[in-house]
């Protein structure tokens, strides 16, 4: 999870602290109510802050307070919710609904945490009801998401399918992401891991769908091995890949060297993120 490093007191400490007071009201005594709208206006100013600063060069961040650990992090690393008209927490992957916006980080462990603790009731200033399965329907709809984003790229030509054509792909340019069914052969996914990380080094690879899965969002009977050319479909892609890590593991067990490519990386990708930061 990337967490913006920002000042939260100097945007804190600007809030007016008289706002919501009655006239027999002292600094110490501010209700709920006005409590409540304080903690929103400052939320709003740290994230406006975040926003001016995290921005890799230049570019602004979409950042949130995720209601667990009270870190402002980026959307990419939070899940959306809102409050459905029947009390009903809702999982709004793409942040869209209408609705007051309440963000979770994409982890399984925070989502259980946000029910079992009550704080989507707290986030969403109203009585909420949040399903004891609500992390595995996340968990479903970004398999589902992920699908779909590989239907697009092999109808939009940004997909490549087969053993010989993702092999002579990545020996020509570098993978976005690649995809291995979960049943794949060995032989076959070591030959292609070896020739792309030989070109490119470690790439990213996931495995968590089955052939059956790939063939029905390609529209093949099955399919075995996939590879993403790089582009705006692939960041779409793995945005949402990285969230479901956070809910499933993106390769089965027993994939030790793919998982050991894997976090070299995630690795990478941090540290030229840091590097992007202090550029």
């Amino acid at each position: 999870m990337r967490c913006s490093k920002i000042n939260t007191h100097s945007a804190i400490s600007h809030t007016a602290p008289s706002r919501g007071q009655g006239p027999d009201q002292t600094d110490g005594q501010v209700d709920g109510q006005a409590a409540d709208q304080l903690t929103d206006l400052a939320d709003d100013q740290v994230a406006d802050q975040a926003m001016v600063e995290s921005g890799a060069r230049g570019k602004a961040l979409r950042v949130r307070r995720d209601i667990v650990s009270g870190q402002i992090m980026e959307e990419a690393d939070l899940i959306r919710f809102v409050l459905a008209p029947d009390g009903t927490i809702v999982p709004d992957l793409n942040a869209k609904l209408p609705g007051r916006g309440i963000w979770v980080a994409a982890k399984r462990e925070a989502v259980n945490i946000a029910s079992a603790k009550g704080l989507f009731s707290r986030g969403a200033k109203a009585k909420a009801s949040a399903g004891p399965d609500l992390a595995d329907q996340i968990e479903q709809l970004l398999r589902a998401k992920l699908l779909e984003l590989l239907g697009l790229a092999l109808r939009s030509g940004q997909l490549e399918t087969g053993f010989d054509k993702v092999r002579a792909m990545i020996t020509a340019q570098p993978p976005a992401w690649r995809v291995a069914a979960s049943e794949a052969a060995r032989d076959g996914r070591n030959k292609i891991r070896m020739a792309s990380k030989a070109a490119w080094n470690a790439t990213p690879l996931i495995g968590c769908f089955n052939a059956a899965e790939l063939g029905a969002a390609l529209g093949r009977d099955d399919v075995t091995h996939a590879a993403m050319h790089e582009g705006q479909l692939a960041q779409r892609f793995e945005r949402e890949a990285l969230r479901l890590k956070g809910f499933t593991d993106l390769l089965p067990a027993g994939w030790t060297t793919e998982s050991e490519d894997f976090e070299l990386w995630r690795g990478n990708i941090v540290k030229d993120s840091n590097e992007i930061e202090h550029y």
